[in-house]
């Protein structure tokens, strides 16, 4: 996988050329080696559709990224990726049940661990997607709760955003 990564990162700058396209080639090639070694890896099944997605080939994504929410369904990421992969191919009506799911995955996984950082925080980012920022500022401050301290200054300034836009949406009173 870490010689997907480097063709990857090697693809950025010359995204538009011959040379992206080929290192992200190389990089999907890395990445299908690493499914037939580890083929019940989530992990390398959501990179395969990170690559694909930049290459705009939208069905491989859409494959890869189902193959990987059959292993583990509780990632938004993944669900997001997978939804962005859906819009990619065209398949709108599809893509649109995508954070509900994902929303779904996450309460399942907090009700086996109820202050798993990963799924409040996640849960919190999906809620704001959806548009419902009184339940994302409640995730947040949840995940703020079980955040390690590396993770607590960006969700500390994620409520104070989320609080912000919540008082600028509320209604006036006379």
């Amino acid at each position: 996988m870490q010689l997907a990564a480097v063709e990857s990162l090697l693809a950025e700058p010359a995204m538009a050329t011959a040379d992206g396209r080929r290192h992200l080639e190389a990089a999907a090639q890395y990445l299908e080696a690493a499914a037939h070694i580890a083929p019940l890896d989530p992990e390398v099944w959501n990179e395969a559709g990170k690559i694909r997605l930049r290459q705009e080939d939208f069905t491989s994504a859409i494959q890869a990224f189902q193959r990987s929410l059959s292993l583990d369904d509780g990632s938004a990421e993944t669900h997001l990726l997978y939804g962005d992969a859906l819009v990619g191919a065209g398949r709108h009506a599809d893509a649109l049940n995508r954070p509900v799911d994902a929303v779904e995955a996450n309460k399942r996984a907090l009700a086996v661990a109820p202050s798993d950082y990963t799924s409040l925080k996640n849960l919190a980012l999906l809620y704001e997607q959806l548009g419902d920022l009184d339940e994302a500022l409640s995730f947040a401050v949840a995940a703020a709760d079980a955040a390690g301290a590396a993770d607590k200054p960006s969700v500390a300034a994620f409520i104070d955003d989320l609080r912000a836009r919540t008082k600028k949406a509320a209604p006036k009173r006379p």
